[in-house]
């Protein structure tokens, strides 16, 4: 129900309007089921009979105009028929413009609008309470539109007649007289006959009109008016009308603006205060002369409105700010709400997304133009997570959305890529709830593996055909070693891998032969978004959490449709046993010496975990790693998925990684902080393995209590699945 608007004025009573100054109107706000009892004009019977005695009028004339012979009891008799039918059928419930379209926002976690929605045959229009419209416009569309609202039933009687008399003794078109009931009527169910200037038209409104002010409230009707009036330039009620032109809401326009707008609706093309200024203007001096006449303001007010200079804001789009955040935020809200909510409701979204760290990868993405020229690279993507909540604090797409020559509009963080050795990580994690520890030891040397039946055997190579014998799990995935991987992946199955997947969120690899074990060296595609989630999983020790781009959703209204929780509580997806020891080897910096060298630039010096990932022909390079308070995923390559010359991760999308995370860092002067180590770990001093740790001869290793036996891991490669 919407707020009751109670205006009291000094001389015209408690509907006269009659006030001079906004601290003149006392609003009282409280919720009304029915129109007040006490009434200037006539009442509820009384208009219905005036009712029936216009289309009693109506029906003779009109059988006149023919030749009829109908008398004029005949005629009433006619008529009463026509008012026991209703002109037009109502909502069943909420109010009169319950089922318009409204304009959809969507803004960033601070409140700033990133976007609109508007239904393209509707425009812009947001609902709000009548409280929230300034007093200065309700006066000035009540003395231009309909001075005696509060006194009447729906129908100016003598307006009605008159206009009657017009079109039978004229040349057939109707004046005015149109309540704002009336064009309450006309406007929301009338919508193909509003251009007629008929005499059955005006019958239905009034009819219709008299119907309204039955069942509504006047203070219902004055909302929904000024809900639904037409301003021009795509600008449908007070709100949205406020805002195309002055940019500011309802409730803060002055008295010279109010009187310009006020006057728009009875020619929208005529007093476009932005093509005809001059015509917005001398309209605005008219309504003002007429609200002087309402006794809503003095002379000397409406002089002082008349002098005051109205600055129109200029059309224009809204700034382009995240955009594949908000198309990807929009066609969220579409599927989890459905159309219907998104555009009628008129959702207010507001997004996860944090504006500061939005701006802050944007910047750092276009920095490292230089990288990728060095790389024959054309684009970049990244993505933000924080772990603690599964929000999506920063996305950027592209890096630039409006560059056609890499197709800037396309979304690279949702669009499945191959990832490379960045899925490795989840390959060791499946073995680990097989069975295996970090510390098991696999041959790194050519090998045959198995194929589907007639395909000849799978034979994976090392970067730069690079073999190092004896190495345990630790250090091949440290090293990011092909063929460890590949057998970590042979023992423990495919299937047991895609599992795994698809409890971390990933959605992609549904459709994997699991005969192909290529798949552990990134034959899949996955979207950076996906993966970069499920690295997140595992920094929260293995508790997943769905991916959460909504902090609030509203509808127009007020109603509350989703809010995010603040303290989500996720599910247990893998043992955080098993998460931990993960954790420990992706954030081993020992580990990555013979590949990356001593001084990797990934190395962050505090508590991190990361994994870069190269596909065949460098046709895309990822880097994507976590400190505890934030995920960081970032992809580099070609649109059109050409290959870059040959370069390394770790100094491609590794050094957007490794800016990205620095700056956060030092933003936000986060102290080095471990992951949680859970309960039923045993982290021991044990000897290194093979060549792949030059300088020391002991490393830190992860076991679950009671299982710290270590051995090779070897069966026949070439088995079929």
């Amino acid at each position: 129900m919407p707020a009751r608007v109670d205006v009291l004025g000094p001389r015209n009573g408690r509907h006269g309007l009659a006030v001079r100054r906004p601290e003149d109107i006392r609003i009282l706000v409280r919720p009304t089921s029915r129109r007040p009892p006490s009434r200037t004009a006539l009442s509820s019977r009384g208009a219905l009979a005036v009712g029936l005695a216009l289309a009693s009028l109506a029906v003779v004339v009109a059988g006149a105009c023919v030749g009829s012979a109908m008398t004029s009891r005949a005629a009433t008799d006619q008529a009463r028929a026509i008012l026991s039918e209703p002109a037009v059928v109502f909502p069943a419930a909420g109010p009169l413009d319950a089922g318009l379209p409204q304009t959809a926002t969507i803004s960033a976690r601070d409140g700033t609008v990133l976007s609109e929605i508007n239904d393209v045959h509707f425009g812009r229009r947001t609902s709000v309470a009548l409280s929230d419209v300034s007093p200065y416009l309700i006066r000035a569309t009540l003395a231009a539109e309909d001075r005696s609202f509060f006194q009447h039933e729906g129908v100016d009687t003598r307006g009605v007649l008159r206009a009657i008399t017009q079109n039978l003794t004229g040349d057939g078109i109707l004046s005015g007289a149109s309540t704002l009931e009336m064009q309450l009527v006309r406007n929301l169910f009338l919508q193909d006959e509003r251009t007629e200037q008929t005499l059955s038209r005006k019958l239905t409104e009034a009819i219709g009109a008299m119907q309204l002010d039955e069942r509504f409230t006047k203070e219902e009707l004055l909302e929904s008016y000024l809900n639904t009036i037409f301003y021009g330039n795509r600008a449908y009620g007070a709100e949205a009308a406020t805002q195309q032109y002055f940019g500011k809401p309802a409730r803060d326009l002055t008295l010279p603006e109010a009187a310009l707008l006020a006057g728009i609706p009875q020619r929208p093309v005529t007093y476009d205060p932005v093509l005809h200024l001059d015509k917005a203007k001398a309209r605005q001096e008219h309504v003002l002369d007429l609200m002087v006449e309402a006794a809503s303001v003095t002379a000397e007010e409406a002089a002082a409105a008349k002098d005051e200079r109205i600055a129109i804001r200029q059309p224009a789009p809204l700034p382009t700010r995240a955009p594949h955040w908000v198309n990807y935020v929009r066609e969220l809200a579409r599927e989890r709400f459905g159309p219907e909510l998104l555009f009628t409701g008129g959702l207010q979204i507001q997004s996860t997304i944090d504006l500061g760290i939005q701006e802050l990868a944007e910047r750092i993405v276009a920095q490292n133009e230089s990288v990728r020229q060095l790389a024959r690279a054309d684009n970049t993507a990244m993505v933000i997570i924080e772990p603690s909540t599964g929000q999506i604090l920063a996305m950027v797409g592209s890096k630039s959305f409006s560059d056609q020559s890499i197709d800037g509009q396309v979304n690279v963080t949702t669009a499945g890529r191959q990832p490379g050795s960045a899925i490795k990580p989840l390959v060791y994690l499946a073995g680990f709830e097989k069975g295996l520890n970090p510390a098991i030891e696999v041959v790194d040397e050519p090998t045959a593996f198995s194929a589907p039946p007639g395909q000849p055997s799978y034979r994976p190579e090392n970067w730069e055909n690079r073999y190092y014998g004896r190495v345990t799990l630790r250090d091949a995935l440290g090293n990011s070693l092909n063929i460890p991987a590949v057998k970590v992946l042979k023992y423990v199955g495919v299937p047991a891998l895609l599992d795994l997947t698809r409890r971390l969120g990933i959605t992609t690899l549904d459709d994997w032969d699991s005969r192909w074990l290529s798949l552990t060296l990134g034959g899949g595609e996955v979207p950076l978004l996906e993966l970069t989630d499920a690295y997140a999983t595992i920094a929260r020790g293995g508790t997943r959490l769905p991916l959460e781009p909504f902090l609030k959703v509203e509808t127009v209204r007020g109603a509350l449709t989703y809010e995010g929780p603040s303290a989500p509580e996720g599910e247990q997806v893998v043992d955080p046993r098993n998460a931990y020891q993960l954790l420990h080897m992706m954030g081993d910096t020992g580990a990555r010496q013979v590949t990356f060298g001593p001084s990797s630039p990934i190395n962050l010096g505090r508590p991190h975990m990361v994994k870069t990932g190269t596909t065949d022909d460098y046709r895309d390079t990822w880097t994507i790693g976590c400190v505890p308070q934030m995920c960081v995923g970032v992809w580099m390559g070609n649109t059109d998925n050409d290959p870059m010359v040959n370069v390394s991760s770790s100094l491609t999308a590794g050094k957007v990684w490794v800016d990205m995370m620095n700056a956060l860092i030092a933003q936000y002067r986060w102290a080095p902080e471990d992951f949680p180590r859970p309960t039923g770990v045993v982290v021991s001093q044990i000897p290194n393995v093979g060549r792949t740790r030059p300088g020391s001869s002991r490393h830190e290793d992860v076991f679950l209590e009671g299982r710290q036996d270590r051995f090779p891991l070897e069966m026949d490669w070439r088995q079929p699945d």
